[in-house]
């Protein structure tokens, strides 16, 4: 990664002065976005008959706003070997000067110097919050969803049963935008946190 130098120590008055030569995480990072958090969205709720059949459920959607990749993704902690990586973080996509083989001699690494991402050895310098990790913080989701079947009352009078309905429903069903590099997170949870779990439910309601 190769950061750009815009501005020097900052003054006496808050201002800083021009480009000093020296990059620095401190006084060379800029703002991005002025948005944390997505400005525009909606979420509609539906629902369609069909006989005894109804299916109900939940869309929502928000945008006009950027994230950018969770710093915990884009370093290897102990050492490259032994860390668990997130999904994108491939081989042939890897940034490497030459060839790398094994004790054994087998190439385990070709090299590579117009790779997609930058080489993990250097996260301490590469993993730092920059606009080439920033990502469109879009979510579209189907949030709920509900398939419901009301049984003939011809059936459940026989049982001495005025109404019967049976249900299932399903919520965190599908993510339908995720710009994260390999869908390896979803915009539900955080990363490496527990993960928000789809959830299915059935019921009966009984009315005597």
């Amino acid at each position: 990664m190769i950061y750009k130098d815009v501005r020097g120590t900052q003054q006496a008055d808050g201002s800083y002065s021009g480009p000093d030569g020296v990059v620095d995480e401190n006084n060379d990072q800029v703002c991005l976005s002025k948005r944390s958090s997505n400005p525009y969205g909606f979420t509609t709720n539906f629902s369609v008959e069909w006989k005894n059949l109804s299916l109900s459920g939940q869309f929502s959607a928000s945008w006009g706003s950027y994230t950018t990749i969770p710093g915990a993704a884009l370093k290897t902690g102990s050492g490259i070997e032994t860390a668990n990586l997130p999904s994108f973080w491939k081989a042939e996509d890897m940034y490497a000067y030459q060839d790398v083989y094994d004790a054994s001699g087998n190439l385990v690494v070709k090299e590579n110097r117009d790779a997609k991402y930058p080489n993990l050895a250097h996260a301490s310098v590469n993993a730092v919050t920059s606009s080439f990790w920033r990502v469109k913080n879009n979510s579209v989701r189907l949030s709920r969803l509900t398939l419901a079947y009301r049984v003939p009352g011809e059936w459940t009078k026989k049982v001495k049963i005025d109404n019967a309905r049976v249900n299932i429903t399903g919520q965190n069903l599908f993510e339908f935008c995720n710009d994260y590099p390999d869908k390896f997170m979803s915009k539900m949870t955080t990363y490496g946190s527990y993960p928000t779990l789809r959830k299915w439910t059935i019921g009966l309601n009984l009315t005597f």
